[in-house]
């Protein structure tokens, strides 16, 4: 088996391990992210549906988030051009 098919994807790299019952179970970072995602879909949805924030009122603050704490850059695929 070559170096390169023994290495691992960046989404199937272990993130965590869990031992429940004695019983151990290794989480990626893939399913670690995904779990993350649904649970806070989840969460916006409850939320908005019980009308204790509004859909504008969630993008306002994303966008106001962006504002405060992501720099702009430069897209991946415009490094790659020069």
């Amino acid at each position: 088996m070559s170096e390169k098919s023994k290495q691992r994807s960046k989404d199937e790299e272990i993130a965590l391990t869990i031992v429940q019952d004695g019983k151990t179970r290794q989480v990626t970072v893939r399913e670690l992210a995904i779990g993350n995602k649904l649970a806070g879909d989840a969460l916006l949805s409850l939320l908005i549906e019980k009308g204790i924030i509004s859909a504008e009122e969630f993008y306002a603050k994303i966008e106001h988030l962006k504002e405060q704490h992501y720099r702009p850059g430069t897209p991946q695929h415009d490094l790659q051009q020069e």
